[in-house]
């Protein structure tokens, strides 16, 4: 049905159970009223003029008498509306409309004036699980055996399945705990799967085994892991063979097979290193090449370690003086190391056209034949006193005179 407004006798619709008691309706609240006609004739009207319209709300009424203590208590203290109304023993709405009101008349925000409340007024919370079961497995980490990888601590969901709540209760713990969430470090056993360790590679973690030292002052953990080596072998190793390896051995890390490679080398004085050089720079220059590491070694030990052109004794590369009267030092024997040199420079290196001499020896030779050195060396005796009265002469600047 069609009404008036009570206050401004704007024409509005209504129906007739929302009338009231009064029979006078009024305007809601919109964008050019926002207080609502009600509100703004409640505080127009005086107490004759609502007494005599017959409209009673009920709310200011009921604090008549302690309006000013209620007041007192919006502008002064912090209070949730339901400990506002039980205060003042009216009902939350009540409170609600005449807390409004008095924020309204002071021009108070309601939105900070809320932020205050709950600030002044924390929610308490009774969280489902103890702060240590979700310290225990939120941001720890360990090895998941089924899937082969490292886990980086458990999420939320299998949370929610150990402690049987939701998921939804689960993060309420983290966050009144205030847990942060943090990725922990894989440990140093653990970051070796899919890097390479010389021929060997993990692919699987076997096991994980504690181990106490020091009189059980701290424990340590050794990883098993099965390793591939290049030649197709699977075989076991521990995380602590893979990483210190190179620190107590020279041959590349490997199922066994690579051992197999260098025992030939333990007994002969050539390194593998030295031998590959030699044989490099002969493919490198097109050279003929048909010695082996132990044709080498006997030949050395044929010449008893000695240079074939001036007889000095010879020390091979990478090795110490050792029992031969030279230098521990091998930097001091520099002159000394054995170089394997070609007989004839104009063929390759084969087994009838080698000797071993000093790399100086070597160098000085070049691609002289051995009766061209021998007679270098003739030569150089014959005249040495002649060649150091020249130089002689040219260091006292007797040539300049002349």
């Amino acid at each position: 049905m069609k009404v008036s407004c009570y206050r401004c006798g704007k024409t509005i619709k209504r129906k007739p159970n929302k009338l009231g008691n009064s029979g006078h309706a009024f305007c809601q609240k919109d964008h050019d009223n926002p207080d609502g006609c009600f509100g703004l004739w409640w505080f127009e009207s005086t107490e004759q003029e609502k007494i005599d319209s017959g409209i009673s709300v009920g709310r200011p009424s009921v604090l008549k008498e302690r309006m000013a203590e209620f007041e007192e208590a919006v502008l002064t203290q912090r209070l949730k509306p339901q400990a506002l109304a039980d205060m003042f023993d009216i009902v939350k709405s009540t409170a609600l409309w005449n807390r409004k009101r008095i924020l309204a008349e002071h021009g108070i925000c309601i939105r900070q004036y809320n932020k205050e409340v709950r600030k002044a007024n924390p929610k308490l919370y009774s969280p489902k699980m103890p702060k240590e079961f979700y310290l225990e497995r939120y941001n720890k980490g360990y090895w998941d055996f089924d899937n082969n990888k490292w886990v980086y601590g458990t999420t939320q969901q299998d949370l929610a399945k150990i402690a049987g709540i939701s998921e939804r209760m689960v993060g309420r713990d983290i966050h009144h705990y205030k847990i942060k969430k943090h990725r922990e470090e894989i440990p140093a056993g653990l970051d070796v799967k899919g890097k390479k360790f010389g021929l060997l590679k993990p692919v699987r973690l076997i096991s994980i085994e504690k181990k106490q030292n020091g009189h059980n002052q701290y424990s340590s953990y050794i990883y098993n892991w099965e390793c591939e080596c290049d030649c197709g072998t699977m075989c076991e190793k521990t995380d602590r063979s893979l990483r210190h390896h190179d620190y107590n051995s020279t041959i590349k890390n490997s199922c066994g097979c690579e051992n197999k490679k260098f025992a030939r080398w333990e007994s002969l004085d050539i390194v593998p290193r030295h031998f590959n050089r030699i044989k490099t720079s002969a493919k490198r220059r097109k050279l003929e090449f048909d010695l082996t590491p132990e044709f080498l070694h006997e030949l050395f030990h044929k010449q008893r370690k000695r240079s074939a052109i001036s007889g000095r004794e010879l020390l091979m590369p990478d090795k110490k003086g050792k029992g031969t009267g030279l230098s521990q030092c091998v930097s001091d024997n520099r002159d000394l190391i054995a170089s394997l040199d070609r007989i004839d420079s104009s063929k390759g290196y084969t087994k009838d056209n080698v000797w071993w001499i000093s790399r100086r020896e070597n160098s000085c030779k070049m691609d002289l034949s051995i009766e061209d050195m021998e007679q270098f060396f003739i030569d150089g005796c014959e005249y040495l006193e002649e060649s150091r009265r020249i130089r002689k002469a040219i260091a006292d600047g007797d040539f300049l005179n002349d």
